[in-house]
């Protein structure tokens, strides 16, 4: 990774445009959904879930669309902007162990679910529960996601953004902060608790970039985080979900005493 082959784009119209739309539009998207979300009314429906699901992979694929005509008009490549394994040696390490941390992290979470009070959950998840895949066909576009955030997001924040931003201020640091920032206010759908653990996530992502010289391991990681939040959070909406039918089926049975 060299963020200085970009330094040439702090003069191109087209790049800034292309980085405050990207910066603008993700977190404005977040907020309406955050709205709908919260506002969610049974008699309605609700979000069409697979409708959101469809936006979001097609929203961020049109950005790597984007992204990949600017890049072509100022003969870049995507290696320019770090789409490779870098160390390999180093990626290889990096990535196992942090799966390894994630996969444990995961087996933690699936016991605290379980052993938690549905008032709990339901606290936890918030307006999340309306946005979490449930059916089969939910889940396999859920997952559909995470390969399309692990693989888009980390070019857009990391490979462009995180660089650019680097390359114009001259500092790395500027550059892994300012990009974990806007990464964050990207979620902004997660709300403020979401936002601020998904820029702590993106300062995790922009510091694995900046390790290993490459976007691969930061991809794989965050193909990972992505798919196990969806299948954990599925997990405890699931376990929401049966303990209503609990006591919805008891109602009658105490009406009868």
């Amino acid at each position: 990774m060299n963020p200085t082959v970009l330094s040439h784009l702090w003069s191109s119209p087209d790049a800034w445009i292309f980085t405050i739309i990207l910066s603008a539009t993700f977190p404005a998207a977040g907020i309406l959904l955050l709205r709908r979300l919260l506002s969610r009314a049974p008699k309605d429906g609700g979000i069409k879930k697979l409708q959101v699901y469809a936006c979001i992979i097609l929203s961020e694929w049109a950005f790597v669309a984007a992204l990949l005509w600017i890049t072509d008009r100022h003969a870049l490549t995507l290696v320019d902007l770090g789409e490779y394994a870098g160390d390999a040696r180093l990626t290889l390490a990096v990535t196992l162990a942090l799966l390894i941390v994630i996969a444990v992290m995961a087996y933690f979470n699936f016991r605290q679910i379980r052993r938690s009070a549905p008032e709990k959950l339901e606290a936890e998840i918030g307006a999340l529960k309306h946005f979490l895949p449930e059916s089969k066909p939910e889940i396999a576009v859920f997952v559909v996601i995470a390969f399309t955030a692990g693989i888009c997001e980390e070019l857009l924040y990391r490979g462009w953004l995180q660089n650019l931003i680097a390359a114009g201020t001259g500092s790395v640091w500027a550059g892994l902060l300012l990009g974990a920032v806007i990464f964050g206010c990207g979620h902004a759908y997660q709300g403020k608790n979401g936002m601020i653990q998904t820029g702590i996530i993106g300062l995790i992502f922009g510091g694995v970039f900046l390790l290993t010289g490459g976007l691969l391991a930061g991809q794989i990681l965050h193909v990972s985080i992505d798919a196990v939040n969806g299948i954990v959070g599925g997990y405890a909406l699931s376990l929401l979900k049966a303990d209503a039918a609990t006591r919805e089926a008891q109602k009658p049975a105490q009406g009868s005493r």
